[in-house]
């Protein structure tokens, strides 16, 4: 049974964590962008006002030691789940200090694909001429890729940065939720030699997108340095695919655009049945070749293509084999060609499989430039085999993941396959949890993190940490990151269902990370989540609905 709290309002967690006083008298509930609505209950003090919720309505009056009934500003979430009688929860200095021991169910977590960025790309280039109905290509994950939320930027000495933050979350069933993220960049300051093969695909389908798959080659190779060297495929009717130029570092043997977009047209025109397994399998290993001779420990094979192949359980377990080697060949996957007539499943699949990036191309100068800004998260691989470990206190489970997958219940990780940083690049676990309120709750009971790799023979642990439940409750340990994270999963949410409901949530969701961006002195202008905005708006438009604004003001 969900029992609204008494002497535990939001108030009284304002108290308890700013300064652990039972004594001191309630104020309003003002948590900067908490919506107002509804009736408070009383603080743990001699009166005051909580915050309401604006999807329970009126809330009852305090049973406990408050006892004034406040109408001040609401919280983005809700209380959390108490008894209606008996123990009440208890005020203690560590909440405060939001690092109590953690304790409860271990899981282990990953997160999705973390260097690819397709859908929203392909969403972007769907929407002007999108009918309202269709149903959109979307993957969370990859919106928290492209849109990663703000992580603290910290030394350069340092190899990452990461983030944790919490905050209560709307629940229309009057569950209590979470919405808890953590975040862990690679900084990329030790930028290495690669090899990069690329292999285009020249099949009678590419063919009619000709200029987009120079645009998407030009946008690499502006990405490269001198020092790297690259090999350049075409698909063929054979095993063997054609050589368009061998391997050679940029600095010895410099890439004319103009020869390239002569030689690749060439290849383009008029085109046979061209098979991709064998080409795809034979780049792979030329290209680890090549790599093994430089002394890397990685390769990376560029498979620019429209989608429409075929890719065959085999093909898929030659890529699976080859990312899996001592000296990895991960396949970067670039998507070309209209929109309207795009296959975006094939090259998903093939991304997966061999650990690499996957991200579409539309042919536009800002795509090109897109592309040539993210080389390193396309190419490089920081730190393989990433995942996120949680100890719960007994009545807190995980219940959504944005992306990604749960493993079991316990310390054993064998059911998780972790996912690899891309160097450069931000991973981000953006999950909720649900407080089940069936023993009484307690403040000081901590949510224990930790990013951990597990690539090696020993796990190395990256960053951890605890956070207090009722520092996550109050939404004290709340982050400009957060909240742009919860705009991204808004925001894809509404692409994969877009009802006037969903878009206008997040369009609200946009605004609140735009305030706390603008407040923390980051500006709005031509940042990601402008562009993600322009983008929901579009689809509004598209719906005829009236979503609101991405204006921050009050």
């Amino acid at each position: 049974m969900i029992v609204r709290p008494s002497a535990f309002t939001w108030l009284g967690v304002a108290l308890l964590v700013g300064g652990c006083s039972s004594q001191d008298a309630g104020e309003d509930g003002d948590f900067d962008d908490g919506p107002s609505a509804g009736m408070g209950g009383g603080g743990l003090g001699s009166g005051g006002s909580g915050g309401g919720d604006p999807l329970v309505g009126e809330l009852p009056p305090s049973e406990g030691n408050g006892t004034t009934v406040g109408t001040g500003g609401g919280v983005d979430g809700r209380y959390a789940e108490v008894p209606a009688s008996g123990d009440q929860p208890s005020v203690c200095a560590s909440c405060c200090e939001g690092a109590p021991e953690p304790g409860g169910n271990r899981l282990d977590v990953r997160v999705g694909d973390s260097n690819s960025f397709a859908s929203p790309l392909l969403v972007e280039a769907l929407l002007p001429t999108w009918n309202g109905v269709a149903p959109l290509p979307v993957r969370r994950d990859d919106f928290l890729n492209l849109f990663a939320p703000l992580v603290p930027e910290v030394s350069v000495d340092a190899a990452q940065a990461w983030e944790v933050a919490a905050s209560p979350l709307d629940s229309p069933s009057g569950e209590a939720l979470l919405t808890f993220q953590v975040a862990v960049r690679d900084l990329g300051v030790q930028r290495r030699s690669r090899t990069v093969g690329v292999l285009v695909d020249t099949s009678a389908s590419a063919a009619a997108s000709v200029e987009t798959v120079l645009g998407a080659l030009e946008g690499v190779l502006l990405g490269l340095r001198s020092e790297d060297a690259v090999g350049i495929f075409s698909t063929s009717e054979g095993p063997q695919p054609n050589v368009l130029r061998q391997f050679s570092t940029l600095g010895d043997k410099p890439i004319d655009p103009a020869e390239l977009a002569d030689v690749v047209s060439r290849e383009l025109e008029d085109p046979p049945t061209k098979v991709l397994g064998p080409a795809l399998a034979e780049s792979m290993a030329q290209v680890r070749a090549v790599a093994v001779s430089r002394g890397e420990n990685e390769a990376s094979l560029v498979l620019v293509s429209d989608g429409r192949i075929e890719v065959t359980p085999e093909v898929l377990a030659s890529v699976e084999l080859a990312a899996a080697d001592v000296t990895p060949t991960r396949v970067v996957a670039i998507g070309v060609g209209a929109a309207r007539n795009y296959v975006d499943e094939a090259l998903d699949r093939l991304a997966t499989a061999g650990g690499g990036a996957y991200v579409y191309f539309d042919g536009s100068e800002a795509a090109e430039s897109f592309l040539a800004e993210r080389v390193d998260e396309l190419f490089s691989v920081a730190i393989p085999d990433v995942r996120l470990e949680l100890s719960l206190p007994d009545d807190l489970e995980l219940v959504r993941l944005e992306g990604g997958e749960l493993g079991s219940a316990d310390v054993n990780p064998e059911g998780v396959l972790g996912q690899a940083l891309a160097t450069g690049g931000t991973m981000t676990f953006h999950h909720t949890l649900r407080w089940n309120g069936t023993a009484p709750f307690d403040p000081c009971a901590a949510i224990g993190w930790s990013i951990v790799a597990r690539a090696g023979a020993e796990p190395e642990i990256l960053a951890s940490g605890a956070l207090a439940l009722g520092n996550a409750f109050a939404g004290v340990a709340d982050s400009v990151g957060r909240r742009q994270g919860s705009a991204v999963v808004a925001a894809s949410t509404a692409f994969q269902g877009p009802t006037r409901e969903r878009l206008t949530a997040a369009i609200e969701a946009l605004a609140t990370a735009r305030k706390g961006m603008e407040a923390a002195g980051t500006s709005w202008s031509a940042h990601p989540l402008e562009r993600l905005c322009s983008a929901v708006s579009l689809a509004c438009t598209r719906r005829n609905f009236d979503c609101g604004t991405c204006d921050a003001s009050p």
